[in-house]
């Protein structure tokens, strides 16, 4: 599919869900509403000037020009005023089972959708990277706090917190969602050392979020999955299912060595054996070699460097963390799209330039390429049939341990990582584009589930405060006096809109962060996903 194509596919399907999502909750409340009898004024598909709209059995029925949910007005459920209709007219007071009914019918119906999304996934199966056997640590910094604990390069993590350490994305969220980090490791014939527990250290040019400080390598088994179109595999008839066992005169346990060993040296030929059907089969393959424009550093507040990634031409160069860009060929650089635009002419050029470090100016020189191999396949994914409940039951459990992570001083997770609807926009775009429709209808299916928890929690102006008060009536069997509920529901109006602002403005700043500009490629890539080597 044409990359074009393919974003505006990915628009259309955030756009839809996420207003979907909307919608589906105020429909609920509507149908809800009509069941018990209680008026309603109108009900929007989506927000601001409307395009069409149609009165039926006196509701104002309205499509709005911003397709992003929308709302039904219910008087009725306004507690803190005289219910009338948009024209005047005194409507008599709603009981407080009516409105609870109400009230929990909006966040019902999003269980309901993430239900028919669970059922979908569960049909089709979710992809997803193997379970690995652990994760082997490549480099562990001498300043880190694992170095401090004990940590060494050749370790291999068995258990994080207690739980198996099958991906480097599960490890980053205990990181991350944890107070402390306990690792189990294996050291040679030494077997169950602890390391910790200890405080992750925040990163502080990614907000202060935990990051794991060492490398490592995800202990895949060398079992073949995609075969990339045209590749140096295809051509020479590796398939899908085949398990590498030895390049040459190594044997191969784990999928990383595939790309470690073709591209440990400059030779163009190797010798593969494969078992394929029970059978072992000989192979001479010859990688192709790709290379790319990339220097090998990270900014985020161009022109400090953020990092420098290991064996990188900056690196051999001598760039070092926390220099500053001034020049390059002699030219100054004012943002990094002018830098970026440098590297790509120069990507077979030498590139000299000027940065500061320090009180001193210095000058270094390299050619911003990057050579590797590559064979062009990736490991065997797994398809996952996870039941509907349980996957709306693991979203129910990540969203407690959010919530304990939030109020906890000593997490990785404070209120700046919050997202708005930018955020989670921007991340249901990304999870479309870069992971494919299922794992798309997964990020829909969480945010429903999301969106029924957030509405139920029991603050005025969500559904949960409108539960609230009315069990208070039904209890005391008097109203709650409007004198009281007023200020309180223009004071949590303004806390929840003053939150949404603050969360939006670290969303957009977010998005136009210059975090990164280039990675060494493919070796340690697409951990989180395929990985090809």
């Amino acid at each position: 599919m044409p990359d074009a194509l393919a974003g505006i596919l990915s628009i259309v399907f955030v756009a839809f869900f996420f207003g979907f999502s909307i919608f589906i909750h105020e429909l609920g409340h509507m149908l809800a509403a009509l069941w018990r009898k209680m008026h309603v004024d109108k009900f929007s598909i989506g927000f601001g000037h409307r395009i069409l709209s149609k009165r039926w059995k006196n509701i104002d029925f309205i499509i709005g020009w911003l397709p992003l949910g929308g709302y039904v007005a219910l008087p009725q459920m306004d507690a803190a005023n005289e219910p009338q209709t948009e024209d005047g007219k005194p409507l008599p007071e709603a009981k407080p089972i009516d409105r609870i009914i109400t009230a929990l019918a909006g966040p019902l119906f999003n269980i309901l959708f993430a239900l028919v999304l669970g059922t979908i996934i569960y049909f089709v199966g979710k992809p997803v990277p193997p379970v690995a056997e652990g994760l082997l640590i490549t480099k562990v910094p001498k300043e880190s706090v694992e170095f401090t604990k004990g940590l060494k390069s050749g370790d291999i993590i068995r258990e994080i917190n207690g739980k198996a350490a099958t991906s480097q994305q599960l490890t980053m969220m205990e990181y991350v969602m944890r107070d402390d980090v306990t690792l189990k490791v294996d050291r040679g014939d030494q077997k169950g050392l602890l390391i910790g527990p200890f405080t992750p250290k925040g990163n502080k040019d990614y907000e202060g979020l935990r990051l794991m400080s060492f490398d490592s390598e995800s202990l895949y088994a060398a079992d073949l999955g995609g075969i990339a179109k045209d590749s140096a595999a295809e051509e020479t008839g590796l398939q899908s299912g085949d398990v590498i066992k030895q390049i040459d005169d190594q044997k191969i346990s784990y999928f990383y060595q595939i790309g470690d060993i073709i591209n440990s040296d400059e030779r163009s030929e190797f010798t593969f054996v494969i078992e394929r059907d029970g059978q072992e089969k000989t192979l001479t393959i010859s990688p192709q070699v790709k290379s790319s424009a990339r220097a090998g550093m990270i900014f985020r507040d161009f022109p400090r460097v953020m990092d420098v990634v290991a064996e990188s031409p900056a690196a051999e160069g001598g760039m070092k963390v926390g220099d500053e860009i001034v020049e390059v060929n002699g030219y100054p650089v004012s943002d990094l799209k002018d830098f970026k635009g440098v590297v790509s002419r120069h990507q077979n050029e030498m590139m000299k330039m000027k940065i500061r470090r320090g009180d001193e100016e210095v000058d270094l020189a390299f050619v911003p390429t990057h050579s590797y191999k590559q064979l062009g396949v990736g490991p065997k994914m797994d398809i996952q049939k996870i039941n509907p409940v349980v996957q709306i039951t693991r979203v129910v459990e990540n969203t407690y341990d959010t919530v304990k992570a939030l109020v906890s001083p000593k997490s990785g997770v404070d209120i700046s990582m919050m997202s708005s609807f930018v955020g989670i926009s921007s991340g249901m775009y990304k999870t479309v584009r870069q992971s494919g429709l299922v794992e798309g209808l997964s990020f829909v299916l969480m945010i429903n589930v999301a969106l029924a928890i957030f509405n139920l929690l029991p603050f005025p102006v969500l559904d949960g405060g409108h539960i609230v008060i009315a069990i208070l009536e039904m209890v005391t069997r008097r109203k709650v006096p409007a004198g009281i509920l007023q200020p309180i529901y223009v004071v949590f109006m303004l806390l929840l809109m003053t939150f949404a602002l603050y969360a939006t403005f670290n969303d957009v700043r977010r998005e136009v962060d210059t975090r990164e500009l280039v990675k060494e490629i493919p070796k340690s890539e697409v951990e989180s996903l395929i990985k090809i080597s």
